[in-house]
């Protein structure tokens, strides 16, 4: 049941004793244990409590900690350190190799040959207790028992699964179209009928040109890439749990909002290519726009008070010794990548006249900042992005970064009575700033002031009834207008 087990680190026990144990709880990276146990054991071979039926999804829950667990769907994606994914038509959770890597291990098909144990796509039933490091819960398996490969156990149907054990009931004969990529793919197929139409751009010239179409669309075709930069990475927080903070921010530096529905972002830490988001059908990003992307729900949380858009990752995190980050369309074209490093010239905080003034990005209150005068157009109107070069960068002039906004800068006015005050501007100085910001910054004002930023308190507004609660218009307010507003009430205004 719930709230039921406690992880606990020790020796001398087997499976199936009944233990009396003692020793300092303590919490490790959000796991609760029982550290350095000392066991009792007061009686062997006992009988295991059956494991608790969860969907994949429920498992990311305080109240499972430690609880023998089990739940059944399909493997999602296979992913680096020996996790994968269970999914089911809900949400998914993790397996990992702790107790057994079941990823290492085959089984044998009716021809002798071995084939992996844990494919993408098949389905199985994983028991194990549920674990928390890294910032996510785990199922880990115990031993091969523990991990059941399910399916059609029939050879006569064309869904036959050799590796499975157990017959699900799913065998059948569906004919469909079965290639994924097809508009028409229907995933409950087993038998290919040639169906499958994949629209398409037939244009070899354009970076989105598909072999294989099937149905030409040339009014899809682009043969350009939007303006899409990787402008702050914070890698190494030093808040805590720092995955809870860690971010990402991309900015649009285009002159027109972007639709990035199927755009991809990837997370090549230790060296492995790993998708870490796919962004949702309808998600556009306007010009000059920064957006947020995330590693989990609890730095959406964090981030909410940005007011930008946020993306949680679906796999991976940033890495604290360099990781490869990029941003590419669904036809594998690179929008943008940078592979950053906490060292071999990577800003490490800097110091000017003897003075630390920027603390390091790695492990400081510091992010790493797209230095903003690099991200600049050449005289072809090109982006000269840069921003695969150290140099390029900087560690941010304030605490924790600058997440969906601009980057900060040292330089710039420091006079806070200026129009274009820049608070971090601790090697500013008076001549950058100016004073001729002010103005009627009303758009429906009679004296509305284009490029005004700061407000003067000059609007006319000529126009507007000068006694607006006058409703009958007989030249002042009294009950008989309150009459006409009690009349009116709760009218649709037409």
């Amino acid at each position: 049941g719930a709230n039921s087990a406690i992880w606990v680190i020790g020796a001398g026990v087997a499976v199936g004793d009944q233990v009396g144990i003692s020793g300092a709880v303590i919490e490790t990276n959000g796991l609760r244990q029982i550290q350095s146990a000392v066991p009792t054991i007061l009686s062997s071979g006992n009988a295991l409590p059956n494991a608790e039926l969860l969907t994949p999804s429920a498992i990311n829950d305080q109240q499972w900690e430690g609880v023998l667990v089990e739940i059944s769907g399909t493997v999602a994606q296979i992913l680096q350190y020996n996790e994968w994914s269970i999914a089911d038509s809900v949400d998914f959770g993790l397996v990992d190799d702790l107790g057994y890597n079941a990823l290492a291990d085959s089984v044998v098909d009716d021809n002798g040959s071995a084939i992996a144990l844990v494919e993408e796509g098949r389905n199985y039933r994983v028991t194990g207790p549920n674990f928390f490091s890294f910032g996510t819960w785990k199922v880990c398996p115990r031993d091969s028992s523990d991990v059941v490969r399910i399916g059609c156990t029939d050879q006569t149907f064309p869904n036959y699964d050799p590796g499975a054990a157990i017959d699900d009931g799913s065998c059948a004969n569906i004919a469909g179209c079965t290639n994924e990529e097809a508009d028409n793919y229907n995933a409950e197929a087993t038998v290919d009928d040639g169906s499958c139409v994949i629209t398409g751009c037939t244009d070899s010239t354009a970076l989105n040109y598909n072999v294989n179409t099937t149905l030409e669309d040339n009014t899809t075709c682009y043969y350009t890439l939007p303006d899409i930069v990787i402008n702050e990475i914070h890698y190494n927080p030093c808040q805590s749990p720092d995955f809870d903070y860690e971010f990402v921010e991309l900015l649009n530096f285009g002159p027109i909002a972007v639709d990035v529905s199927g755009l991809e972002f990837f997370d090549q830490a230790s060296g492995v290519d790993q998708l870490a988001l796919t962004f949702p059908e309808g998600t556009t990003i306007g010009a000059g726009e920064f957006i947020l992307i995330v590693v989990n729900e609890n730095g959406q949380a964090n981030y909410t008070s940005t007011g930008a858009q946020i993306f949680v990752m679906d796999n991976g995190n940033f890495s604290n010794s360099g990781d490869g980050l990029s941003v590419r369309d669904a036809f594998g074209n690179v929008i943008d990548e940078v592979n950053y490093d906490d060292a071999n010239g990577w800003p490490t905080g800097d110091t000017f006249f003897g003075v630390s003034y920027i603390s390091n990005p790695d492990n400081g209150c510091a992010s790493l900042e797209y230095i903003p005068e690099a991200l600049a157009l050449d005289a072809a109107g090109t982006a000269g992005y840069g921003n695969e070069d150290a140099n390029n960068w900087q560690a941010s002039w304030v605490d924790n970064g600058t997440p969906g906004a601009a980057n900060s800068s040292a330089f710039g006015c420091n006079n806070p009575e200026a129009c274009n005050f820049n608070a971090s501007a601790l090697l500013g100085d008076e001549t950058q700033c100016t004073y001729d910001c002010e103005g009627c910054t009303y758009p429906d004002a009679d004296n509305f002031t284009a490029g005004a930023t700061q407000d003067d308190g000059s609007c006319l507004f000529t126009s507007v009834n000068p006694c607006p609660t006058d409703l009958n218009g007989d030249g002042s307010t009294t009950t008989a207008d309150l009459l006409v507003f009690l009349v009116a009430f709760g009218a649709p205004c037409l």
